[in-house]
């Protein structure tokens, strides 16, 4: 589990000890890094109002970098003051992906292609032709039965390529499944 950096601040150290150990954390590991590429990471949870909550995630993707203490206890000094910048930035707005830096035509361009490539590539190393036909219909916001009736099967049969497409991508939801995809995306957009 990553650190977390709240008001109720987790040591990096005894988190990373504690967790590092456990069945759960190995296979995230092993998920995460491998899709992302990172090799240590540490995230902030920060309470924008009672219902609005922001994650950061800072990583390292050279093998040599990690987080040292002095670094999270420097962090960890500047925790209120990016609190406070998150809160005044989207109490004011409301949360959206990033926005274009290029100009539309060219941003739709770049993206739709960046898109594509990552649904095309999604799941391709762990994943059958089938299933990795299916799961590109899921990033896409396919349900079960557009699915099926695109495929020309059952419903059932999409169900069980589901489940076993879960499995193998060790994601337990939808939500799971899409924030999968999307460091994928960032990943392959690089």
């Amino acid at each position: 589990m990553p650190l977390r950096i709240s008001t109720e601040f987790v040591d990096h150290y005894i988190d990373k000890d504690v967790t590092r150990n456990t069945f759960e954390y190995q296979a995230y590991c092993q998920q995460f890094y491998h899709q992302t590429g990172w090799k240590d990471e540490l995230s902030m949870l920060i309470e924008v109002e009672p219902t609005r909550w922001v994650m950061l995630y800072l990583g390292f993707m050279q093998d040599e970098k990690r987080f040292n203490k002095p670094q999270v206890t420097k962090l960890k000094s500047y925790f209120t003051i990016i609190q406070s910048l998150c809160q005044q930035h989207w109490k004011q707005t409301e949360f959206t992906l990033a926005e274009p830096v290029f100009s539309p035509d060219a941003y739709s361009g770049k993206m739709r292609a960046a898109i594509e490539s990552a649904v095309a590539s999604f799941g391709e190393t762990v994943l059958t032709k089938r299933e990795q036909e299916i799961a590109a219909l899921i990033a896409q916001g396919y349900d079960n039965k557009e699915i099926a009736t695109q495929l020309d099967v059952t419903v059932g049969t999409v169900k069980n390529h589901r489940k076993r497409i879960y499995a193998q991508l060790n994601v337990a939801s939808l939500s799971e499944f899409f924030q999968l995809f999307l460091n994928h995306l960032i990943t392959q957009s690089r």
